[in-house]
């Protein structure tokens, strides 16, 4: 979690001012549909998506 954050910091900053960009954050099935005895990963898996589609509502273009 801590690498996305950072690069998503990184990241946003340079679109806001190019206007033009877009990034794609990745994760396994485990992020949408929960998986038995993975407790960790499973809820790290989930953080990606939800951060991903909260910056997505925040900046108005380039997150999928």
């Amino acid at each position: 979690m801590y690498g996305m954050y950072y690069a998503l910091k990184a990241e946003v900053h340079k679109m806001l001012k190019n206007s033009i960009s877009s990034m794609i954050n990745t994760t396994s099935a485990v992020g949408i549909k929960a998986a038995m005895n993975m407790v960790a990963y499973t809820s790290l898996k989930f953080a990606v998506v939800g951060v991903t589609r909260a910056v997505a509502l925040d900046i108005p273009f380039g997150f999928k």
